[in-house]
């Protein structure tokens, strides 16, 4: 007769098969990837590859005992795989316990580059050479001296810092002055007149320069010239049908004046050379 209970009994890891397998995964989780010590915060592949080697090590065990079944390497499997789970995790944990937190990497810093040219670097001029421009213009009525606008040219080749009093004007049905002269990498400086919002755009051939809102309450608002030269236009985005328009003439040195009702100019420092008078009306018109 045949024992059909002994004949249906899965073949399973003896007690020193086991062992053997479960040892080996521990000792692929200990060692490959340096003594486990040395790298207690970096785990993940010492884990990966001690649950690899867990069915290759149950396999070759059964093959080479000659008790090769697929449920013995199913049952095999798991149970190394089981006990080796808690194992690990009860090390882990316990390491981890008792070692200090790992250091971490200062931030990195992010480093933001702002959206101007880099300031200017002033030409370095010899005081001996250097002169003085004065002179008066004049007219037959005053009224058409007041306001007008005397610019140099022909200081190309000269890098000046910008005047620390910048352009100052008022917006409200038109706007005052109608000629505003701004050096660059100056501050131009704005505020309401009539209670009015209003935002004040500057451009040059139709490049903006810059976008200033202004306050109904009257508050001063300011805004930098980073870039451009010559005449350019300023205007409302608000009220684009109205008055409120005039000219912004940016230049690249100090000698510059609008003009009172007697007509005098002087320039102090002025380099030495050739250099151009020009007179700007209403609206950056030469006159």
């Amino acid at each position: 007769m045949i024992d059909s209970t002994q004949s249906s009994r899965v073949v399973r890891l003896s007690r020193g098969e086991f062992f053997t397998c479960f040892l080996a995964a521990m000792a692929v989780f200990f060692l490959c990837q340096g003594p486990l010590w040395k790298h207690r915060w970096q785990m993940d592949a010492s884990i990966l590859y001690s649950y690899v080697a867990v069915p290759l090590l149950v396999a070759g065990v059964l093959v080479y005992r000659k008790k090769w079944s697929l449920a013995a390497f199913a049952l095999g499997t798991l149970e190394v795989m089981v006990w080796k789970f808690g194992a690990t995790y009860v090390i882990a944990h316990t390491i981890w316990m008792f070692s200090p937190p790992p250091t971490r990497p200062p931030p990195a810093v992010e480093v933001v580059v702002p959206d101007r040219e880099p300031a200017l670097v002033p030409t370095p001029i010899a005081s001996d050479a250097t002169g003085a421009i004065e002179g008066i213009v004049a007219s037959g009525d005053a009224s058409e001296v007041a306001g007008v606008v005397l610019i140099l040219s022909g200081l190309e080749a000269y890098t000046f810092a910008p005047s620390p009093a910048g352009a100052s004007l008022l917006v409200g049905d038109a706007i005052e002055p109608a000629t505003v002269v701004a050096e660059l990498h100056q501050e131009v400086r704005a505020r309401s007149s009539d209670g009015r919002l209003h935002t004040v755009i500057a451009s040059i051939d139709d490049e903006d320069l810059f976008n200033m809102p202004l306050q109904s309450s009257g508050a001063w608002s300011s805004a930098s010239v980073r870039r451009g030269q010559g005449v350019g236009r300023l205007r409302c985005a608000v009220h684009q049908h109205s008055r409120e328009t005039g000219a912004l003439v940016v230049v690249r040195h100090p000698f510059h004046t609008q003009l009172e009702g007697d007509g005098h100019f002087r320039w102090e420092g002025v380099p030495a050379g050739r250099v151009t008078m020009q007179a700007l009306g209403a609206g950056g018109r030469e006159v």
